[in-house]
Order: structure tokens, then C-alpha cells, then sequence
């Protein structure tokens, strides 16, 4: 196996299944309740455009080698590293893949909490959604939860402020993922909740022309 990440509590290598040759990624990590929920979500998940769990094995009592897909170009963060910022088409086509995957996490009422260039996986032409570290599975559509959890950056105004949030905020922070990726910048600076709540205008110094990709009336959006 080959090391090609490390987290906060795991190590992600790539290997290889010698039964069928397929090269898979493998996390090892610590067991714990977090990781099991994980586990135990993935499970229950199969869509093109989200990460897939191919098995979970333990070594001992204390380490589980979770296999996965291998998404061979890394993820959207090494990508705007390269490149900085990517044009309105190619941002377009990874945007609309993470958009369906979203969508079937909630109609089945899973709420990922973490949407982030760093989770979004790349593989030719194809992206996933990953990491569901932090994920939580709903009652019901309409259910809030409270705790907060994320990336600051990428977080809804509600999720900051500490008022119930819902599916709703995975969209919010798929948006400033789409904004990332056009501009290479955030929208805004969050040096604190507050901040954000205040923030009703584009940064001065952006062409608001730019924004045109966003508009529903792009015909360039309809499938």
C-alpha cells in the first residue's frame, strides 16, 4: 500500500485487491462511534456521484481498514492549487455532478455537513461527494439540528450563529464552493458570525458580470 493522505484521525493509502486487481483506497483509522455512524451510513448509500463503501475490516479491536473508492486526480482543493481558478464550463459540469449527488442525500434525508473542495473527489470526469465524517441521517425532510460542525469558511449564516439549520445549509455551502471555484477567492471574509450576517454585497474589486454562469436563465445550466 501506498500513503497518499493523512486527517486528523486517519491515514488513507492506496492499494490494490489482488483478487481482482482494482485499485482501491483504504482509510485506516481508530474505531469510534463517529467512525462506526460513518460505516454504517455508507452503507446504506449507492449513487454515481457519492463515494462508495466497498468493505470495512478489522485488524484489532482498536483499527478498522475502511475500503473505498480511489478517485485518482485528488480532490477540488489540489485542483484550484494547480489552477488557481477554473472557467464557467468545466465549473459548470463538476458543479451539476456534486449538485445530483447532493440532491440524493436529501431525499434521503442526510445532511452532510462538510461540503468543501477538500470532499469533493475527482476521477477523469467524473466527481463524488466524500467524507461523511461529520453527516447526520434526518427523521424527516424538514428536521433542524443545532450542533455546530464544518468548515467556518464554507458554513451557512445559521450553522454560525448557532440557530437550528437544516438540508438547506449544504446548499449554502455548495454555493461558495461554486464561487471558489470561479473566482479562486472567497465571497467574503468571516472573521465572525456576525460578519456574515451583515455581509448583502459582493466584495468591491468583483465583476457582479461574472456571476451570469449563476443565473437560472442560463441556458447553459438546463439539462
Amino acid at each position: 500500500m501506498k500513503e497518499i493522505g493523512e486527517g486528523s484521525f486517519s491515514i488513507v493509502h492506496r492499494a490494490v485487491n489482488r483478487m481482482t486487481g482494482q485499485v482501491c483506497a483504504v482509510k485506516c483509522c481508530k474505531i469510534s462511534a463517529a467512525l462506526e455512524e460513518e460505516e454504517r451510513l455508507l452503507r446504506t448509500l449507492s449513487h454515481p456521484n457519492v463515494v462508495s463503501l466497498e468493505g470495512v475490516y478489522e485488524r484489532n479491536k482498536d483499527l478498522h481498514y475502511v475500503v473505498m473508492d480511489y478517485l485518482k486526480d485528488g480532490d477540488l482543493c489540489d485542483l484550484l492549487i494547480e489552477r488557481q481558478r477554473l472557467p464557467e464550463p468545466e465549473t459548470r459540469r463538476i458543479i451539476r455532478q456534486v449538485v445530483e449527488g447532493l440532491a440524493y442525500l436529501h431525499r434521503r434525508c442526510v445532511l452532510h455537513r462538510d461540503i468543501k473542495p477538500e470532499n469533493i473527489l475527482i476521477h477523469g470526469n467524473i466527481v463524488k461527494i466524500a467524507d461523511f465524517g461529520l453527516a447526520k441521517e434526518l427523521a424527516q425532510p424538514t428536521s433542524m439540528l443545532k450542533r455546530s460542525c464544518g468548515t467556518l469558511e464554507y458554513a451557512a449564516p445559521e450553522l454560525l450563529c448557532g440557530r437550528p439549520y437544516g438540508l438547506k445549509s449544504d446548499v449554502f455551502s455548495l454555493g461558495i464552493v461554486m464561487y471558489v471555484l470561479l473566482f479562486g477567492a472567497f465571497p467574503f471574509s468571516v472573521e465572525s458570525a456576525a460578519a456574515l450576517q451583515c455581509m448583502d454585497h459582493f466584495p468591491e474589486g468583483v465583476d457582479v458580470r461574472d456571476m451570469s454562469c449563476l443565473s437560472r436563465s442560463n441556458v447553459q445550466w438546463r439539462t
